[in-house]
């Protein structure tokens, strides 16, 4: 039973959407301690799993895998910018790139 997103998969989502495209290595950012970067790892393969991030690309070198948001996704939380109907609900998350430093 699923209690909705955690907060790394939220700090995943908002840094996708504010910039489509994102490889994995510009959403890790610096090099991260291994037990955070396999949390962070697990959160974006869950938001895969769930269909709620798309992956393109073919996952090689010349061609990195590139999470962008599934457009039904944006659509249904009413983002303006995919055609939704209102502003996509929500806290700030700009505290967000701190939580895996450490």
């Amino acid at each position: 039973m699923s209690r909705g997103l955690g907060q790394l998969q939220r700090i995943l989502i908002h840094h996708i959407r504010a910039k489509p495209g994102l490889t994995w290595a510009e959403l890790r950012g610096e090099p991260l301690h291994p037990t955070h970067e396999r949390s962070l790892r697990r959160a974006l393969r869950r938001l895969v799993d769930d269909k709620v991030v798309m992956i393109q690309g073919s996952g090689g070198r010349r061609d990195p895998f590139r999470y962008v948001i599934h457009p039904a996704v944006l659509v249904g939380t009413g983002d303006r910018e995919a055609g939704g109907v209102g502003a996509p609900s929500g806290g700030s998350l700009a505290h967000a790139p701190g939580l895996l430093r450490g």
